[in-house]
């Protein structure tokens, strides 16, 4: 700008919006030489109205995306002014339009939660089911959020009600549940998502909504017709899922509602499994009770008709009463099949560092006062010994090494767990910081310019 550009300060940012076009003019600058993308998106939500009609009609693309794909339209969207995103779609913008993430405008109403945005977009022509390239639908976006409002207005514009994301095999009637949002599962089962749907690690919308304790996901899936004893999640029932998980109330629930006391699970039975969740000495603390007492939930068992027969062990000593060693211990965990399929992965890992106490200091002599075995196989089939030899195989597949690194500081930089959504976003900050070596910095930039992270929320 010269000086002829008017630097008085603005009071708002409707005036600020305008001040740019004031200032171009001012300067010799046709208003088209602005960037319309920079006014909606610094402006926010009130953008001036007549900044951006003077940009349109002075030629100013509509369509025109920042280097990441997003465009005006992205960004009126998140800011959920209407106002813009009318004026944007009327001259023309697209309202399919991906950016390099997979993030249509209707993904992010969708994810925002605002019904006016979705609504705004589908009558503007936007496809209800344009997935992002993880898969998921805006329907699956909103069935997270809980905005029953947004999941109404996708099921008339005919969502696909069983479409599944491509990393988990997860459908919206899986996301409501695992959220616990009961009016959006009553929609979905009453629009014909199957209730008995199941992920591709054989888990139901109520395994799910079980797991994360959501008595009233799981009262409106019980009411759509779930059934109460149907197994999965590795053989283990919706009862025996919410006693592992110490959500003692539900298991009262799920008891009146008809659950099998003596189900088959990978533990034993359900009675042990509520005491092996609670014994001391385990190396783990106890878990929380919930809204009943885990000795209520027994006496409920016992009353239910629960077979006290069964067996299982944990030996951390030996016959003769002696300790045994971390390895030992484990290998005797590992016998039990529903242990092994995780343990035999993370184990390695575990006796790589075993020379380190709980506190860090380094040991030669474990729990057995024997010598410690820190050698280990990983899953490739690749043997190494002690901290220093993993090392020296983490570093050979440094990609593989950098995107786990980067999911981790993605979970702490926003907040949430990742999702299935955030994978592109993830690979491409990857593939950047691998032009720059890798460098910590790299991913940490990469992080914080992602649209993700500029596009949070506070909750």
């Amino acid at each position: 700008m010269t000086d002829g550009c008017p630097r008085r300060r603005r009071s708002t940012v409707c005036s600020w919006a305008a001040g740019l076009v004031l200032c171009a003019a001012s300067a010799g600058a046709q208003p088209a030489d602005l960037s319309l993308i920079d006014v909606v998106k610094h402006a926010g939500r009130g953008s001036s109205h007549a900044a951006i009609s003077a940009l349109l009609e002075a030629g100013a693309d509509v369509n025109a995306a920042e280097p990441d794909g997003t465009t005006a339209l992205h960004w009126a969207v998140q800011h959920d002014d209407q106002d813009v995103v009318q004026a944007l779609i009327a001259a023309g913008a697209a309202v399919d339009t991906a950016n390099r993430f997979g993030v249509t405008p209707l993904a992010l109403a969708a994810t925002n939660g605002s019904a006016t945005m979705v609504d705004e977009l589908l009558q503007a022509g936007a496809s209800p089911d344009a997935p992002s390239p993880g898969g998921d639908t805006p329907l699956m976006l909103a069935a997270r959020t809980g905005r029953a409002d947004v999941v109404g207005l996708l099921l008339t514009a005919s969502a696909d009600v069983d479409a599944t994301e491509q990393w988990k095999g997860q459908n919206a009637l899986m996301w409501a549940a695992a959220e616990g949002h009961a009016e959006v599962i009553t929609a979905l089962a009453a629009a014909g998502t199957w209730v008995e749907t199941r992920s591709w690690s054989d888990v139901s919308p109520l395994m799910f909504a079980v797991r994360e304790g959501h008595a009233d996901g799981v009262q409106a899936l019980l009411a759509a017709g779930a059934d109460v004893n149907a197994p999965g999640d590795g053989d283990t029932s919706p009862l025996g899922l919410a006693i592992i998980n110490a959500h003692y109330g539900l298991a009262e629930m799920l008891l009146n509602a008809g659950a099998d006391p003596n189900a088959d699970d990978p533990r034993g039975s359900l009675l042990h499994a509520l005491s092996w969740m609670r014994r001391p000495g385990a190396g783990r603390p106890p878990i929380p009770t919930g809204t009943l007492d885990s000795l209520e939930l027994a006496r409920a068992l016992l009353d239910a008709g629960a077979d006290t027969a069964q067996q299982i062990g944990w030996n951390e000593t030996t016959e003769d009463g002696k300790p045994r060693s971390m390895r030992e211990a484990m290998e005797v965990h590992r016998a039990n099949p529903a242990c092994a399929s995780c343990h035999s992965q993370m184990d390695p890992l575990g006796f790589a560092l075993e020379n380190f106490d709980a506190i860090g200091r380094w040991r030669d002599r474990g729990e057995s006062n024997l010598p410690i075995d820190a050698s280990g196989l990983l899953p490739n089939g690749t043997r190494f010994d002690g901290p220093s030899g993993l090392r020296a195989e983490l570093v050979k597949s440094p990609k593989q090494f950098m995107t786990t690194m980067t999911d981790k500081l993605f979970t702490y930089a926003l907040g949430r767990g990742v999702e299935s959504f955030d994978a592109p976003t993830i690979r491409a900050i990857v593939r950047d910081a691998e032009r720059d070596e890798y460098r910590f910095a790299s991913v940490v930039s990469g992080i914080v310019n992602s649209m993700p992270f500029q596009m949070r929320k506070a909750q």
